[in-house]
């Protein structure tokens, strides 16, 4: 295996983590959630963007060329996967019952401190929830494992 793929794979799981639980806000999870559609994409597509600028940091050592196409893959499979979760949501949960999370709401559900929608929402959805994100996460960390150990080595030989 190409050892330079740990290093793209690490620079692009930290941009990950960054991006989606240490930046992310419960505004911009609403508003990725909005009930226009252009507000949607809109709020997704400042989401994944943000995602190509962590990336393009994080992989500060890779070849400037590698860390554009990085960024670019990056913007497009995470913006895929976002819109292809919200859309699933908005099918799974019914109107209205869709709760906009917090990562201290989910802390405090763990903890059994929860209360008011926080709570009826996790007991009518929780394993509709933990499914939605798992595959979402799994979605994203196979993206990104396809990234580092497929497309950069060919990028690395210069192939097509």
């Amino acid at each position: 295996m190409d050892p330079d793929g740990f290093l793209v794979l690490a620079g692009l799981l930290a941009a990950h983590v960054c991006g989606d639980t240490l930046f992310y806000s419960r505004f911009v999870s609403g508003w990725k959630r909005a009930d226009r559609a252009a507000h949607r994409m809109l709020a997704t597509s400042i989401h994944c963007l943000f995602h190509a600028v962590l990336v393009f940091g994080f992989l500060w050592p890779v070849p400037l060329e590698t860390r554009l196409w990085a960024c670019l893959y990056v913007f497009t499979v995470h913006f895929l996967i976002d819109a292809s979760r919200v859309i699933l949501e908005r099918a799974v949960y019914r109107p209205g019952d869709n709760v906009i999370l917090s990562k201290t709401d989910v802390f405090r559900y763990v903890a059994g401190t929860t209360r008011g929608s926080v709570d009826a929402f996790f007991r009518r959805n929780l394993k509709p929830w933990l499914r939605m994100n798992l595959l979402d996460q799994a979605a994203h960390l196979a993206s990104l494992l396809l990234f580092a150990f497929v497309i950069h080595p060919r990028l690395a030989a210069g192939l097509p």
